[in-house]
């Protein structure tokens, strides 16, 4: 009877443990898939300080601990950022394989730190991994079956094709009014240093910009050591047409304008005026105070077309100078 018992016992022993070694994988919790995406990224040149597009992958794998990159997968992002009058624009767009969209995001930046803000972008793209990677593996866990038998394996699917990066519209780029007045100092119109002042008017586009803008100088004396002289001044209209690179500008210069001249202790005292036209180069400076002001300064170099003589008592005293200078610094209201 006690050979009996012993058998019972050992035969209990063996099926508990088989048991125990069958139920103990099949409680432990499968990890969580690791979601793929196909990676478009979009830079816009004209941009300075921004990262390759190998940085900015490795800035996304950093963060969730693995390679989410693949050159095929069931979800794709598109990532572009350019260049605004204010700052950076960014824009994440995700789509499935098949170019069905999922979800559009819009970042933007005031300042012009590419750099942060593509890491920022980065961190973006993360998190939006991450939450569909559980949104995925929550839906796959409330649809499993109840029965531990394994399903066959669904048939293969076809490779998805692989859809050409569209290319950036060369018309997106945005033109904006700017407003502004300043005062302005001139050699080179009259015979000494002339302070003036002038209103401008500008169409300004992120790499072109067209100015016109309307001048005049104060009166400058010039008094011989016999008393006699004269005063002048002029007025001016110059139109400014400028390429464009971040806040600097290269520009030509035309300006057609009046020399207004009236003499005295003279004989016979006249105000006589003529026409004076210019031409030359300017360089220029923007700095953006707010999303709706700038301060900006410019400095021109022109020649003198036209020259004109100043005639006292029928003797020459003064000639305009072939090459001028004028500089001047703008506060500008920027309109959308």
């Amino acid at each position: 009877m006690s050979k009996i018992n012993s058998l019972r016992r050992l035969v209990v022993g063996v099926v508990a443990a088989a048991l125990a070694a069958t139920a103990a994988p099949a409680s432990a919790a499968p990890e969580p898939p690791q979601l793929v995406v196909v990676l478009s990224y979009q830079v816009d040149p004209e941009l300075h300080g921004c990262t390759g597009e190998a940085e900015f992958r490795n800035s996304v794998v950093k963060q969730l601990g693995y390679d989410p990159f693949r050159s095929e997968a069931e979800h794709r992002v598109v990532a572009e950022v350019s260049e605004t009058e204010s700052g950076i624009e960014g824009r994440l767009v995700w789509a499935d394989s098949n170019g069905n969209p999922e979800g559009e995001r819009r970042l933007s930046s005031q300042g012009h730190d590419c750099g942060a803000f593509l890491r920022n972008m980065a961190f973006a793209i993360a998190v939006q991994i991450q939450l569909m990677s559980s949104t995925e593996s929550d839906s796959s866990t409330n649809t499993a079956p109840a029965s531990p038998v394994t399903p066959p394996p669904p048939p293969p699917k076809p490779a998805p094709a692989v859809r050409p990066t569209p290319k950036p519209a060369a018309t997106a780029r945005k033109w904006s009014l700017a407003l502004g007045a300043g005062p302005i100092a001139e050699l080179g119109v009259v015979p000494s240093l002339a302070e003036g002042f002038r209103l401008f008017a500008a169409a300004r586009g992120s790499a072109l910009s067209l100015e016109l803008s309307p001048e005049v100088t104060l009166p400058v004396k010039l008094r011989r050591a016999d008393g006699t002289g004269f005063s002048a001044t002029s007025y001016a209209a110059t139109l400014v047409p400028c390429a464009r690179r971040s806040r600097l500008a290269v520009c030509a210069v035309g300006m057609l304008g009046v020399l207004a001249v009236r003499g005295f202790g003279v004989d016979d005292a006249r105000s006589p005026s003529s026409i004076v036209a210019k031409a030359g180069l300017r360089l220029a400076f923007d700095q953006p105070l707010s999303r709706h002001w700038a301060l900006g300064a410019h400095a021109d170099g022109t020649r003198t077309l036209t020259p004109r003589t100043v005639l006292l008592n029928e003797v020459p005293v003064w000639t305009t100078p072939k090459l001028g200078l004028m500089v001047g610094i703008d506060l500008a209201v920027l309109l959308p």
